[in-house]
């Protein structure tokens, strides 16, 4: 009948029931952002995975492997400790996280007793490195620093002049693969790195980002900062709080940002509810350690949230945790007629707005799913990059299709490896929205 009303001419008014798009405000799993707790190996041991498979938290999408391999100092690392390495991260890959990969020679704060004597070894070690990631860059979201320092944070060795962080950062550029980021543990070692003309592009080119593990535990978030503007400090100096999260806010929109809060004694407690989201929300937060400081985690899982209507009641603790990240919200839908086929075609606008504190960082897919005129499933893709969608902000997508009877679904999925991508709205378990039902009302003669 459908047919034979297209041959003749025939075309039907319709209408459109919206579907209730109200916020979500339960658990969300969403790949390469949220909580994390950490994983710690040494890599003369052989990995336990019967005990992993206790340890692993399934809600999260997710996990820091340590690997310690002080035990190589004076040589490089040999077959089977690589192959360790390897099987550390398959484990996780089979298990669909995204790693959060940090190498250290200490993780007891004694670096200058545990790393090698010679920068060569440093190096030749981070190459042997670089070249395992880059056989999981699909499972390596992120490596942390440049193996050296306490606990593997980039402070407290001989190891880290301006020379010997370019000279590590190049080795490791080379060798980890195109989807794999790389994490400095502060802004100046940043800037260090990449100083005059196009630094925000070429840092964004070799997908550099930043670590914190000192977040909120003091003005100067444990060291992170200076306490000098950047007008007397100078590029390769330490900045003010203020300046430092100014350049923070530049360059984690097109690179993660993550780490540890830390309560900080006569510090923390000075910190309104509003300036800790929106300090969070400056450096453009995509993950933290539910572990440490638990002192802090349990003081935000204490304060309830009273302004935002969605979440009022809920904990200060889910309300961090939900806007890690990414947070896409569908805040409406407009449907209207579009020119073309005497009324046959509807415009479909969507309004999303992101709610986290950072982007997307991986390339998606976003479309929408519906039943066409034919009572065939059909697909549109949205001409839409999500990641430049920046937090804070709302953007429309759009598309036209045939006037037909269907319900209407978008979704969006990382393409390198489909994983769904859910919105901040209710959804079917594949991560699809419905945003309403498109129907047909009287039929009239042209």
């Amino acid at each position: 009948m459908r047919l034979i009303d297209r041959l003749t001419g025939r075309h039907a008014g319709w209408d459109f029931n919206a579907a209730e798009l109200k916020e979500y405000t339960g658990y969300i799993k969403n790949p390469a952002r949220g909580w994390y707790q950490i994983h710690t190996f040494k890599i003369e041991d052989e990995p336990d995975i019967n005990e992993l498979e206790w340890c692993i938290d399934r809600n999260d999408t997710l996990a820091m492997t340590i690997i310690d391999i002080a035990c190589c100092r004076d040589r490089d690392l040999s077959g089977a400790e690589c192959e360790r390495i390897r099987r550390i991260l398959s484990f996780f890959a089979e298990h669909k996280y995204d790693v959060i990969f940090r190498p250290v020679y200490d993780h007891e704060g004694k670096a200058l007793e545990r790393e090698p004597v010679f920068f060569e070894q440093v190096r030749r070690h981070i190459g042997q490195l670089g070249e395992i990631i880059g056989e999981f860059e699909n499972t390596v979201f992120i490596c942390q620093g440049l193996l050296v320092g306490n606990w593997g944070e980039m402070h407290s060795s001989k190891f880290l002049s301006a020379d010997c962080i370019a000279r590590l950062a190049g080795t490791l550029i080379d060798k980890k693969g195109e989807r794999t980021f790389l994490a400095l543990r502060k802004p100046v070692q940043w800037r260090q790195l990449y100083g005059g003309a196009g630094w925000l592009e070429r840092g964004t080119e070799d997908r550099m980002g930043l670590f914190d593990d000192g977040i909120l535990g003091s003005e100067s978030n444990l060291g992170t900062f200076g306490d000098r503007p950047e007008a007397e400090a100078g590029w390769n100096s330490a900045w003010s709080r203020e300046e430092e999260l100014s350049f923070e806010d530049k360059i984690c929109r097109r690179v993660p940002n993550g780490g540890e809060a830390v309560f900080g004694n006569h510090y923390t407690d000075g910190i309104s509810v509003e300036n800790t989201l929106l300090t969070l929300g400056r450096m453009h937060v995509t993950y933290l350690n539910r572990l440490h400081d638990i002192k802090l985690i349990n003081r935000w899982k204490q304060i309830k949230i009273q302004g935002n209507k969605a979440w009022r009641g809920r904990t200060l603790y889910d309300y961090i945790g939900a806007r890690l990240g990414y947070r896409f919200l569908i805040r409406g839908v407009n449907i209207q007629t579009a020119g073309g086929y005497a009324g046959r075609m509807c415009r479909i606008d969507i309004e999303i707005e992101n709610t986290g504190f950072a982007r997307l960082y991986d390339e998606a897919e976003l479309g929408l799913k519906w039943i066409n005129y034919y009572g065939k499933h059909d697909t549109r893709l949205f001409a839409a990059d999500m990641r430049e969608w920046d937090s804070g902000r709302s953007y429309t997508v759009s598309c036209t299709i045939e006037v037909c009877e269907t319900p209407l679904y978008i979704y969006a999925r990382r393409k390198f490896d489909g994983a769904p991508i859910y919105f901040a709205n209710a959804s079917e378990k594949d991560g699809r929205v419905m945003l309403g039902d498109l129907f047909l009302t009287d039929e009239v003669k042209q």
